[in-house]
């Protein structure tokens, strides 16, 4: 694939664009990756997170998942949890 390339998907009914594999190979893109969209204009603008951008999105994930809890109920979860271990 050259290095600008141009295809016309569908959006669905759902919102979702669908990625041809042609780029997801190209571009690395994995199943469930997580993506940053930028809009510029009337342009959309797909591209991976750094490892930086990552890291910061599972710490805003852990926080609100451990958003009011006390650490009792942390380490309670991790002693019931066999594979934790």
């Amino acid at each position: 694939m050259r290095a600008e390339a141009s295809v016309a998907v569908r959006i669905t009914d759902e919102g979702m664009i669908p990625v041809p594999r042609e780029f997801r190979q190209v571009l690395g893109l994995k199943p469930a990756q997580v993506v940053r969209l930028h809009q510029a204009d009337d342009i959309l603008v797909v591209r991976r997170l750094s490892p930086h951008e990552l890291g910061e999105q599972i710490v805003a994930l852990l926080k609100q998942a451990l958003a009011g809890a006390r650490w009792e109920d942390i380490v309670a979860l991790r002693a019931g949890d066999e594979d934790w271990r």
